[in-house]
């Protein structure tokens, strides 16, 4: 018996589809953020015109026009056009301890096509509130704050943010940190202008994320001037005599210069 065998000529002019894409598993899940990965197995010979993830609280609004858009963009636009392979994305701004639905997506001239739907869940942050202010003065003042519960992440650093801006983060406004782990803490801050209002928070970081206390406002003392007496004159002599005084108060602001004039 003879096997005859023949191959096949490659078909070049296949009908043009939707992309292939496929979602992966969410990473660095925290409170407020996640890494999401997805992957285009097949951009069927056509240029990638979106790309990225639908993102939702109910599996059923996965769609682009229900879901909250993730999209991966790029500098430079050519990045995008003949792309395969894994890409990945940070999600931020998240719900702490909620729980959500994503699925990759991109699209071509043909249409949209979806991966497969996941779902995760945030962590839960810290619980930190934000206490009392004393002790203000033109450039300083001591701030408290208070870790109630770390949801069994534990805190490796706490303190307190503060800035001009209503709403400070650590990443943005200044920051003293005072120890770690649980209970009550203080710390003296060092605003840079006096009779200026600050705002101020506690914070508190561990595996799930920063945490923040409501904030709170408080204003420097303005400069003063400084308060002293005239002490009594001593060691008195035909022509010289020892005079001094006693500065009680500095106002706020160093001295530069004292004495006595006569």
């Amino acid at each position: 018996m003879i096997w005859l065998s023949c191959k096949k000529e490659p078909k070049w002019n296949l009908e043009k589809t939707v992309p292939y894409v496929k979602t992966g598993q969410a990473s660095e899940i925290k409170g407020e953020s996640i890494i999401a990965s997805g992957e285009v197995l097949h951009n069927a010979g056509l240029d990638i015109l979106k790309l990225g993830f639908c993102l939702s609280k109910h599996q059923d609004s996965l769609s682009l026009d229900k879901a909250t858009l993730i999209e991966m963009n790029s500098s430079n636009p050519s990045t995008l056009k003949n792309l395969t392979g894994l890409y990945k994305c940070p999600i931020n701004d998240l719900q702490e301890n909620t729980t959500y639905y994503l699925r990759a997506f991109a699209s071509n001239k043909v249409g949209t096509n979806y991966g497969e739907v996941i779902n995760f869940k945030t962590l839960k942050l810290a619980q930190v509130i934000t206490d009392t202010v004393v002790s203000i003065g033109t450039k300083t003042a001591i701030c408290s704050g208070k870790v109630l519960n770390d949801w069994g992440y534990v805190v490796n650093e706490r303190g307190i943010c503060y800035g001009t801006d209503s709403l400070p983060r650590i990443d943005k406004d200044f920051n003293m940190s005072a120890g770690n782990g649980l209970g009550v803490f203080s710390c003296q801050i060092s605003p840079s202008n006096p009779q200026t209002k600050y705002f101020f928070r506690a914070y508190a970081i561990n595996e799930a994320g920063i945490a923040y206390g409501k904030c709170k406002s408080f204003s420097t003392l303005n400069y003063s001037s400084p308060k002293l007496i005239t002490n009594s004159p001593y060691n008195i002599s035909t022509n010289s005599a020892s005079c001094g005084g006693t500065i009680s108060d500095d106002g706020g602001s160093f001295v530069t210069a004292r004495g006595i004039c006569y």
